[in-house]
């Protein structure tokens, strides 16, 4: 009995070391989580908030009492951002499958309606039978920077707009006017001057032509097709107004289960292969090129393939305008960029996202 007593209180007494150690260990977590210049949150399955540290709540603006117990919908993040993408549905998807969105961005709101951009680092929580509890998430404060690249992207929205309109009415226009004389004079000559009648009536159909082209290059500058028939419409309008006027063969295929309903969504996609197709033919001299729009257990896949010169490997600092607005444009649909080398040359460029009326699933 002796002997049993005495190995009981040995393991007690080490019981009580390891909860001395665990509390230490605890204390420690506590105060770096609670000292560390960043936002960290978790959230249980529901998304309520279950932590939230001491910058999140000079961050954010609530206080601990305030916050704790709430949905992070309707408090942090409200359920469409500035740009009309849905907040709430990627909320969702997170709580969901969280890999998918280990890293993004997104537009958060404080307590006093102030709307900033937050980097956020998102992992699950597991219990011992694998099964997932919380996120734990980690966030970074970079209003100022996506606030400029909003800007330079309204802008440019705003230009090509501009531009498109003053093609499409002004020079299309002129060009109609020269047209119609040109055909005019081919009618007075007749009979007359056969060698100036036929000058005429190539200049009239050089600037019919020129009309075609001009409304096509409108048309990529300001697509209404995405407002009046779809993405997929616009996309095919794309595909062949590129063909026509940059002298490839290009190719769209999209799957019929494939819906991009969203405004937003679908012109920052339509954008993205735009600016694909230009810099196959400006930078990679391609001859061919394939756009694929296809619905897979990972979200929904969009794929640019041309056969011209291999993408550069290029770093951080050396990537163009072009790129980097492409990257962009995939951050504000929540997506993923991935632009390499095809197995039998030339370059493809990858996009992966979540539509608004798709369902996120395991593989």
């Amino acid at each position: 009995m002796e002997k049993q007593t005495k190995k009981i209180k040995k393991i007690t007494t080490q019981l009580g070391r390891a909860e001395q150690r665990l509390h230490a260990s605890e204390d420690k977590y506590r105060q770096l989580v609670e000292n560390v210049a960043c936002i960290i949150l978790r959230m249980d399955k529901d998304g309520k908030i279950t932590f939230f540290n001491e910058f999140a709540q000079k961050f954010y603006g609530y206080t601990e009492q305030e916050i704790l117990g709430k949905n992070i919908i309707g408090t942090i993040i409200s359920k469409e951002d500035s740009f009309g993408q849905n907040l709430a549905k990627i909320a969702r998807d997170i709580k969901k499958l969280p890999g998918f969105y280990a890293a993004c961005e997104n537009e958060n709101i404080c307590k006093n309606g102030r709307r900033v951009w937050v980097s956020w680092a998102n992992k699950a929580i597991h219990n011992e039978d694998g099964s997932g509890v919380e996120i734990l998430c980690v966030g970074h404060d970079i209003t100022d920077r996506r606030r400029l690249e909003k800007e330079i992207l309204d802008l440019t929205e705003r230009e090509r707009k501009l531009i498109g309109q003053e093609i499409h009415d002004s020079i299309g226009q002129v060009l109609t006017g020269i047209a119609i004389k040109c055909k005019g004079l081919s009618l007075k000559l007749k009979g007359k001057s056969s060698e100036e009648m036929k000058d005429a009536l190539v200049i009239s159909k050089l600037a019919n032509k020129a009309i075609a082209q001009a409304r096509d290059i409108a048309k990529m500058l300001y697509p209404v097709d995405i407002q009046t028939g779809g993405l997929v419409s616009a996309l095919k309008t794309l595909a062949s107004d590129a063909q026509e006027a940059m002298g490839v063969t290009c190719r769209f295929r999209c799957g019929k289960s494939v819906s991009v309903k969203n405004l937003i969504e679908a012109k920052q996609i339509y954008r993205i292969v735009q600016e694909a197709i230009t810099n196959a033919v400006k930078h990679g001299k391609a001859k061919n090129i394939n756009i694929n729009l296809c619905l897979t257990k990972k979200g929904t896949v969009l794929s640019i393939e041309n056969d011209g010169l291999d993408f550069p490997k290029l770093s951080p600092n050396r990537k163009g305008f072009g790129l980097k607005i492409m990257e962009y444009r995939t951050d504000l649909i929540g997506g993923f960029l991935d632009i390499r080398k095809r197995s039998k040359g030339g370059t493809i460029v990858t996009v992966r996202f979540l539509t608004e009326d798709s369902e996120l699933s395991k593989e």
